[in-house]
């Protein structure tokens, strides 16, 4: 029998880890069992406890129901350090730093970590326009840091699938747009990256009407995100992950091969000029 993994409770994500491992033990519960009271995965509940993982605030609180912990969990997570992304998306972004393989299809935008500083600064901006431009910068740094997973040495295979609607709306100013084409070319040069374009001529489709992210993590977890205006989904359930997984490959099957789009976006670039 494999022998837990050891807690580090000096952090305020690894005390909150420490004590639902403590409080799931009294209870004589198995991170699965606990997973299906808070309707998650046992994987989900083990890197809670591990901290590889932070919790939501409804997280939170569903684990402190759970387990009986009389407001305890709630009151442990208060003392986590808030980051820049609203609850629905923490975990999306937890996931993605962990990730081999990311999938994404996107209606509208360049996904985010493929975006220029200036692009994710013009996006951001458009949509919150009465926030200081302190916030501002606080989002476009943290969506920066995102990026670096795409210079360490683990990482992962992208594949992103981008809408033609993507390269006609432009975001900021043509010198945005250009520079922005212009990064697409030279990432999707990279070993590791493929980037389709879904022609309008493609018709309807199998994603029509949001965007999709299928990831698989270190440990083999596969999860499913969509995703639109204010909010985010994330699906771990294997028969809805499958769902929407074939979803994904059928819109791949009906977008341009690799060459052909990289066409499509010099071309957009260079009806700029």
């Amino acid at each position: 029998m494999v022998a837990p993994r050891e807690l580090d409770p000096s952090t305020p994500e690894g005390m909150f880890g420490f004590e639902v491992r403590r409080l799931r033990v009294q209870a004589g519960l198995s991170q699965e069992q606990l997973g299906a009271l808070v309707y998650c995965t046992g994987p989900q509940v083990s890197q809670t406890e591990t901290a590889a993982r932070v919790a939501t605030v409804a997280f939170a609180k569903a684990l402190d129901d759970a387990l009986s912990a009389d407001g305890m969990l709630v009151r442990l997570h208060g003392l986590i350090k808030q980051d820049p992304y609203p609850s629905w998306a923490r975990e999306f972004v937890q996931l993605e730093a962990r990730a081999i393989e990311i999938r994404t299809y996107e209606n509208q935008l360049i996904p985010g970590l493929l975006q220029t500083e200036e692009y994710m600064r013009a996006l951001i901006r458009a949509g919150r326009p009465l926030d200081a431009d302190e916030t501002v910068e606080t989002l476009v740094a943290a969506r920066l840091d995102r990026q670096r997973l795409l210079t360490s040495d683990t990482a992962p295979v992208l594949w992103h699938i981008l809408d033609e609607a993507v390269l006609r709306r432009p975001v900021g100013t043509s010198t945005t747009m250009r520079d922005q084409f212009a990064r697409l070319i030279e990432i999707g040069n990279r070993p590791n990256v493929i980037i389709q374009v879904l022609p309008f001529s493609a018709g309807v489709h199998a994603a029509m009407g949001s965007t999709l992210t299928i990831m698989k993590t270190d440990d083999a977890e596969m999860v499913a995100y969509i995703e639109s205006m204010g909010t985010g989904h994330l699906i771990a359930l294997a028969d809805e992950v499958r769902r929407f997984s074939l979803a994904y490959d059928l819109v791949s099957a009906e977008a341009l091969p690799q060459g052909a789009s990289a066409r499509m976006i010099t071309s957009a670039m260079e009806g700029l000029l």
